[in-house]
């Protein structure tokens, strides 16, 4: 498995999340998945729209729990 990372602190958030993706796709030739996680500043709606203009967007979130190999974790004591 190869992993690579992109990041982009444009002020614009459309041009942002592009110029993240456009990272990532340079540093892989065949990649599979993007793992993609934001400032609470952003507009996920935009950043996420320059992303789909460079990569196939699936959505997720974390924000009330993640699920790990050992169950899932969230709430006050996650």
């Amino acid at each position: 498995m190869k992993a690579t990372t992109g990041s982009s602190t444009n002020a614009c958030v459309k041009t942002a999340g592009a110029e993240a993706a456009k990272k990532v796709k340079s540093g892989l030739e065949q990649m599979k998945m993007a793992f993609v996680y934001a400032s609470c500043d952003y507009d996920l709606d935009d950043m996420l729209a320059g992303i789909a203009d460079e990569l196939p967007v699936i959505g997720n979130t974390s924000f009330t729990g993640v699920i790990t190999p050992e169950g899932f974790i969230g709430g006050d004591d996650g």
